[in-house]
């Protein structure tokens, strides 16, 4: 269930020097129907302009102490807006909205994220340990001051987990894209491989076609432009292959479907 809630600001801090933010917000109805994958719908207008809300992903959340927390990096005026916010004034939200990760238990399960993209990874790893599951987590940007921050991710590895780096320039960690970084684990008996992937689309698409030539199931978070965040205006629509129908492929509404989808799902558009 999505809730209409006005938040307050705990915290508002830049973590990048390109721009990237970290929100912390008091929102207690979202918070506790909050899950992995999830995303609101944020209003940042000032003064009816701009008209549409913005989608932001989900980046952590505590029904303990009723907080959600967003990343986002300042790209326009809506996020302009947002970067102004200060602690304690209000701010107005619809969420959790969408259709997050489906969580396993007792897997080896990889995390590949890209640039702001990896948003959704920190409350995911959060699940995912509570399941006891092995984590290798994949984070990648086109340079080293566009990556998200991973300090929260890296307090939550255990002793068989580990994160990597990758940067296409080489600035920092691996020099080349994060998919290079996929492997297939049989050192870990009796435990299945899974993939999670959020980020541009070419690199879900090539994190996609590495699980499918392995046999590794694997779900993937699509962004897309969207207007109500409710699947009514049809704005973020894309292709999945459903073989419950006869005609074989059918549309799907990336707000409410999604944005988590089956990567063998997925019509993937472009030329990669």
């Amino acid at each position: 269930m999505a809730f209409n809630e006005v938040g307050e600001v705990i915290n508002n801090c830049q973590v990048s020097k390109k721009g990237i933010f970290h929100m912390q917000i008091r929102a207690p109805l979202i918070a506790d129907a909050a899950c992995p994958g999830q995303f609101l719908h944020i209003r940042t207008a000032e003064h009816k302009e701009p008209l549409l809300r913005r989608p932001m992903s989900i980046h952590g959340y505590s029904s303990a102490d009723s907080r959600i927390e967003i990343l986002y990096q300042v790209v326009g005026r809506g996020t302009e807006i947002l970067k102004r916010k200060k602690r304690g004034t209000s701010i107005d939200l619809i969420g959790p909205l969408g259709s997050g990760f489906k969580i396993t238990s007792n897997a080896f399960c990889q995390l590949v994220g890209g640039g702001m993209g990896s948003a959704p990874l920190k409350s995911l790893a959060e699940e995912l340990k509570k399941r006891d599951n092995s984590l290798k987590i994949l984070i990648g940007a086109a340079n080293s001051d566009l990556l998200p921050p991973v300090s929260d991710l890296e307090s939550l590895l255990g002793k068989e987990d580990e994160l990597l780096i990758s940067t296409d320039d080489g600035s920092r960690g691996h020099h080349g894209f994060v998919t290079d970084l996929l492997c297939v684990s049989d050192s870990l008996k009796h435990r299945e491989n899974f993939i999670f992937a959020c980020g541009p689309e070419v690199m879900l698409k090539k994190t996609a076609d590495f699980a499918e030539d392995q046999g590794i199931s694997c779900q993937v978070s699509l962004e897309r432009r969207m207007a109500c965040g409710s699947g009514v205006c049809l704005s973020c629509v894309l292709g999945i292959e459903d073989d419950e129908h006869d005609e074989g492929n059918c549309l799907a509404r990336v707000c409410t479907e999604g944005p988590v989808f089956d990567s063998q799902e997925v019509e993937w558009d472009g030329n990669w």
